[in-house]
Formats: structure tokens, sequence, C-alpha cells
């Protein structure tokens, strides 16, 4: 079974269609799938605009998602077991301590190396002042990595290097974990995602449909033939997908959008207003 089919450049824009921006190179730029509906397009109930969600390639996605995933995730539980052991040891030699937030231990331990910190909250036990530099060493290689890499190569070898510092210099050690890691990953996409394993006439291998990321384009940018593209904001319509993913993607759009609701704080607004109306008193002229 095929994810996409060609199509002829006398067919008309669909949902389902895949977009290439041709002068556009960032990974969240590159490319996009129609979710507006074939009715609404034919009817122009869009007022001149088409929704699309972008669609990811592999590497982008590792050097845009995963990196920053494992950076977060590392980092957080590095910096969890710190926040723990000081607040701790600090407990321990001085009773009327107060308990220092995960900020505070964050600036603290960017700062300042392990050892100057055991001295500052009091610790002179070794093992402990071991544990707690080593801890702090593995929270600064993630914590210092950027947000997302500048490509693929980068976010690996980026990985590569901090997970080094974790597993102790052992690099091909650091190297499995880095590609342990990313598989896992992609085993386990989001149901915010959506797969697609090949693109007719793309050279990326497969695709992810980024479905939370709504976007819109205007229908004229929309272009069916390469040699008409001259502008960064036009894009070229290259393929479309089989009609069972066409329904897939925006049946899986569908219900992310749908359980997307208000925090508690609004429900909480909500029963305020009603409460101070209904208890308010009736003035001339009102019933209830």
């Amino acid at each position: 079974m095929v994810d996409t089919i060609p199509v002829e450049d006398s067919s008309p824009l669909l949902q389902g269609d895949i977009l290439v921006w041709p002068n556009r190179y960032g990974v969240w730029d590159r490319y996009g799938v129609v979710l507006t509906a074939d009715c609404d397009i034919e009817n122009d109930k869009s007022h001149g605009l088409i929704s699309y969600v972008p669609l990811l390639t592999f590497s982008g996605y590792v050097q845009e998602v995963i990196f920053n995933s494992i950076k977060k995730q590392e980092s957080g539980e590095q910096i969890e077991s710190i926040w723990k052991q000081i607040n701790k040891l600090n407990r321990e030699n001085h009773s009327d301590a107060p308990l220092l937030t995960k900020s505070d231990i964050i600036d603290w331990v960017m700062s300042e190396d392990g050892a100057l910190i055991a001295e500052a909250i009091g610790c002179k036990n070794r093992n402990e002042i071991t544990k707690l530099s080593r801890k702090i060493e593995i929270f600064r290689a993630f914590a210092t990595l950027p947000n997302a890499a500048q490509d693929y190569t980068e976010a690996i070898n980026s990985l590569k290097i901090a997970y080094a510092v974790k597993e102790k210099g052992k690099q091909d050690a650091a190297l499995k974990i880095v590609q342990d890691k990313i598989k896992s990953s992609f085993d386990n996409l989001p149901e915010s995602t959506f797969l697609i394993t090949s693109v007719q006439g793309s050279e990326d291998s497969g695709l992810i449909a980024m479905l939370s990321h709504l976007r819109q384009t205007k229908r004229e940018n929309i272009y069916f033939l390469l040699s008409e593209i001259v502008s960064d904001d036009h894009a070229l319509r290259f393929s479309r997908l089989e009609k069972d993913y066409k329904y897939g993607v925006a049946q899986r759009f569908g219900h992310l959008f749908s359980r997307i609701g208000f925090d508690i704080a609004y429900d909480r607004q909500c029963e305020a207003i009603i409460s101070r109306f209904s208890e308010r008193p009736l003035t001339s002229g009102e019933s209830k």
C-alpha cells in the first residue's frame, strides 16, 4: 500500500495534497500537507486561504524535536536528583535552612562546581561530594545544549558528546545510546504526528505531519508547475496522499483538536461569573 500518488497538473487542489516551498530550506518551512476540505476549497469558504500542517523530514524531526526532547529529559532527570540531594544535605547540616527551589539550584550549579556547593551547605562527606559533582557535570553537559541543532549531523554529534560525559568518556557507548534514543522516539511517535513513509516526487525517505502546528497560506500562492515559482511564498503542489491516508490524517487532526480544552482556571472563572449572576438581587422588571 502506497502513502502517496502522482498528481496531474490539471487536477484541482484537494485536501491531502502535498506542497513544497522550493525556495525555503528551514526544517519547518519546506513541506506541508493541505487540510482544508475539498468542498471548502471548491466553494472558497476559506476566503482564499488554505490550511495546512508542516511536514518534517526524518532528519529534520531529529534535529528539531527529538534533540530538544532528549535535552529536556536528561537535564530534567539530573536537576531533579541534584535538587533533592542539595536540599537533603542542607537540611542535615542546617536544620533551619529554607527549601531551595529548582530555579535556585539551576542558577547555582551553572555557576559553581560541586565541591564549592558542598562546602556552602556544610557537607564534608567525600562520597556525597563526588556524587553531587558527577550529577552537576552531567546536568551541564545536557543543559548547555541548544534547543535545536543546526542540522542532523550537529544533533547527533552534540548528543554523543553529552552522553560521553554521562558514560565517562566511552564514545561507542554514547553513540549507541543516541541511536537507541532516536529509534525509540520514532517507534513511539506522539498522536500529534502522522508518519508518511514515502512521497512521490520527493527525495526524502519519509515525512512526519506535525498536526498541532496548523498554518495557512494564500490559495493564489500555490502552483502546479515548478516554472511558475518565482517567490519564497510560492508553493508547488507535487504529490497527493492516497485516499486512506488522506482521511487518516484528517481524522487524527480532528481527534487531536477535539481533545484540546481550556485549563481548569477557565472552568473556575465560568463557575464564578455564573454564581455571581445567579446570586445577585433581582431588580425591577426582572424575574427568575
